[in-house]
């Protein structure tokens, strides 16, 4: 399961993914964000590179709500995918294959 973290206060160290429902003003950390830690995003990371093709791991990105939006049905398509499949066999080769056969 991909956990998402929502209280800041619970992060130790540095290693997480922001995802920041706002313009970046020069500050990490935000009450507002929800973060994953760099293992649970690692599951995602292929989707974002995917829908938004400029996506770079080690930068800030802004993505527009219309990328979301590509990203939230995507996300959805890998949910009924894994709902519908779910030998595990199947995905011990690498989650990241299975992302991209939709």
């Amino acid at each position: 399961m991909i956990n998402i973290i929502y209280d800041v206060s619970t992060l130790e160290g540095s290693c997480y993914i922001e995802v920041l429902p706002d313009r970046y003003k020069d500050e990490c950390w935000n009450s507002s964000s929800i973060f994953f830690t760099e293992d649970n995003f690692g599951y995602l990371l292929p989707v974002f590179e995917k829908c938004f093709k400029s996506f770079d791991y080690f930068a800030f990105n802004e993505i527009k709500i219309d990328t979301w939006k590509l990203i939230i049905k995507e996300l959805e398509n890998v949910k009924q995918y894994l709902i519908n499949n779910p030998q595990s066999q199947s995905l011990k080769d690498g989650f990241r294959v299975s992302i991209y056969l939709f």
